[in-house]
């Protein structure tokens, strides 16, 4: 175990350490009675200054690190880096071969994308990509063809936009090392 290994990551949305009561009550007992166990958090947040009065409870020494991730970050006010033509093309297949996985119910793809992702150093460029372009648009219309073509397009490109945009972002987290990852929902 290499010393930025933990041994438990707990994977936690909207509670501890930064609201009191229920999951983070739980979790704070969790963490404090298995003080001979090293713990760190991915915690998903909704947005960057969500929790403004910040950690809601006291430091333990077994708990080495918070992760803050965001369902929905500030755009950055720059223009948008782009990627080559080959690493384009590249993103987009796995992107495209998630999407099919996922229409046919396997599981295969996710693998090959969440390394993809995580490899990307902006967010957002990969972002303009997958759901801007027009590649990115080609996918979602084959997605909505073969899932949904009875419904409105409108209704669907909204939904495709709302439920992808957060899973990038989660997907490009800084995930802390652990042996074992455990989501407390």
């Amino acid at each position: 175990m290499s010393n930025d290994t933990v041994d438990i990551c707990l994977v936690l949305e909207g509670t501890y350490p930064f609201v009191t009561g229920g999951v983070s009550s739980w979790v704070n007992r969790l963490v404090t009675q298995l003080d001979h166990l090293t713990f760190k958090v991915l915690h998903v947040s909704p947005h960057p200054g969500a929790y403004p009065a910040g950690p809601r409870y006291p430091d333990r020494p077994n708990l080495l690190g918070v992760t803050e991730t965001y369902l929905n970050p500030p755009k950055p006010l720059r223009p948008l880096p782009t990627f080559d033509r080959g690493r384009a093309r590249a993103l987009l297949l796995r992107f495209q071969a998630l999407m099919e996985d996922l229409r046919a119910r396997r599981g295969g793809a996710f693998e090959a994308f969440f390394a993809a992702v995580q490899e990307v150093d902006d967010i957002w460029a990969l972002q303009h990509l997958l759901l801007d372009s027009r590649e990115g648009w080609n996918i979602m219309l084959e997605t909505y063809e073969a899932e949904a073509g009875n419904e409105g397009l409108l209704q669907f490109f909204w939904t495709w936009r709302f439920a992808l945009l957060p899973l990038l972002h989660v997907l490009s987290a800084d995930i802390p090392k652990a042996r074992c990852y455990h989501t407390v929902c």
